[in-house]
C-alpha cells in the first residue's frame, strides 16, 4: 500500500475510533486493501486515485454509525462496478471471491453483497470531491429515489 493509501486507512480508523463502537478491524483492513489493490492505476475524472470514492463512502457510512459489514460493503461497492466491470457486476463476483477467501461464510457473503447493491449509486457518477459526500449521502438517504431492505443503511441519520 502506498503512503497516501496508508494515510487514508489511518484516517478511516480514526473516524471509527471517534464514532465509538466495536468494529471488525481485520475485515475492514482487508476490504480497504482489496479496494486499493483492485483499483490500482484507475483514476477518477478528477485525476484522484479511484479508491478515494469507496473510501469516502466508507467514511460516510462510519459517520452514520453503521457496522463493520456496512463499512466493508462501502469499500467493496465498486470492485464489481457496472462501468468498470460489467461482466462481474450482476453477481458481485469480485466481492464474493474476496469475502470467501477471507473466511466469510455464505450468509455473510450474501449479506454484504446485498448491501453493496443497495449502497451502489447506479446513476451518473459524482466526480468532484466537493459533491462526492453530498451525492453519496443523498443516494443513501433520499427515500424518494432510494429504497433499502437493510435497516442499517435505511436508518442512517440523514440531514
Amino acid at each position: 500500500m502506498n503512503e497516501a493509501a496508508c494515510r487514508d486507512y489511518n484516517e478511516l480508523i480514526e473516524c471509527m475510533k471517534k464514532q465509538g463502537g466495536s468494529y471488525d478491524i481485520p475485515l475492514i483492513e482487508k476490504a480497504f486493501n482489496y479496494c486499493v489493490d483492485h483499483h490500482l492505476g484507475q483514476k477518477r475524472l478528477t485525476n484522484e486515485e479511484y479508491y478515494i470514492h469507496p473510501f469516502n463512502v466508507a467514511k460516510i457510512i462510519v459517520g452514520l454509525g453503521m457496522d463493520s459489514q456496512s463499512i466493508a460493503a462501502a469499500l467493496l461497492h465498486d470492485v464489481d462496478d457496472i462501468k468498470l466491470s460489467p461482466a462481474t457486476h450482476q453477481n458481485k463476483d469480485n466481492a464474493r471471491r474476496f469475502l470467501a477467501q477471507n473466511g466469510a461464510d455464505q450468509a455473510k457473503i450474501d449479506e454484504i453483497c446485498r448491501m453493496i447493491e443497495e449502497i451502489s449509486y447506479v446513476g451518473k457518477d459524482s466526480v468532484t470531491p466537493a459533491t462526492l459526500a453530498i451525492t453519496s449521502r443523498k443516494s443513501i438517504c433520499d427515500t424518494n429515489s432510494f429504497f433499502t431492505a437493510d435497516s442499517r443503511i435505511a436508518a442512517g441519520q440523514c440531514t
